[in-house]
């Protein structure tokens, strides 16, 4: 038995270009979410795989310019009010991204713990971090197990200089999603700022050897070394 496709539904394109991006074909991704985009010109979640697809191959001024054509087009809807704000935060507009997030929130049946957990990234990113600490741990009253909003969660107390609670959040998001580099180098940044450098070194070097390429983890790392060698160098003349 055949299936037939809708041409004019743009959920054929749109998921046919995730599948692109999952294969490394961007390209192909591309051409699928702008074929999604124009079947519906007021499509929010395709413009923002499509800008994270920019964003991803460091072609900043063209993700750029498909969030904001995004702002332009796409209202404020309840299926995509999530697509819309992260679209806001890349293009630093948090305040605006908050009052997207905020007016999600009032409704019922969204998908409140995503929307809590950007909720606090935004007041992260607007420095409030008392608030930005309040929504992640409403999202985790929710979804307990979500281990990046545990890793947010570190960040915001470590921002606000609660090394050993930020510790206990990054074990935790460990505990959970045990490969992922990021909080391993979220936590040598941590141990860094305690002036625990053994233990700040050893992450640094767990996150590169789980991801080579982890330019954060690298620097970190690198900046470290010179920072002790510096150190080293002072005590020993």
């Amino acid at each position: 038995m055949s299936i037939e496709l809708d041409p004019a539904d743009p959920l054929c394109p749109f998921n046919k270009g995730n599948l692109y991006k999952t294969l490394g074909q961007l390209d192909e991704a591309e051409k699928c979410y702008r074929k999604a985009i124009e079947i519906k010109p007021d499509y929010t979640k395709a413009y923002r795989t499509l800008m994270q697809l920019y964003d991803e191959r460091d072609d900043e001024i063209s993700a750029e310019n498909i969030a904001k054509k995004a702002i332009e087009c796409c209202p404020f809807t309840l299926e995509y009010c999530d697509d819309l704000g992260i679209v806001y935060r890349y293009l630093e507009e948090y305040e605006k991204a908050v009052e997207i997030y905020l007016k999600g929130l009032e409704y019922p049946d969204q998908e409140e713990a995503i929307l809590l957990a950007n909720l606090g990234a935004c007041y992260d990113d607007l420095e409030r971090y008392d608030e930005a600490i309040a929504e992640y741990r409403k999202s985790l009253d929710i979804a307990p197990d979500d281990a990046e909003t545990h890793r947010l969660l570190g960040i915001s107390l470590e921002n606000r200089g609660d090394y050993d609670e930020a510790l206990n959040d990054y074990r935790k998001a460990i505990e959970l999603d045990p490969k992922n580099a990021d909080v391993y180098n979220d936590m040598g940044v941590a141990y860094r700022k305690m002036k625990q450098f053994d233990l700040a070194k050893e992450s640094f070097k767990t996150a590169l050897s789980m991801d080579p390429d982890n330019t954060m983890a690298k620097q970190n790392y690198e900046y470290l070394c010179s920072l002790t060698s510096a150190s080293e160098s002072a005590e020993g003349s």
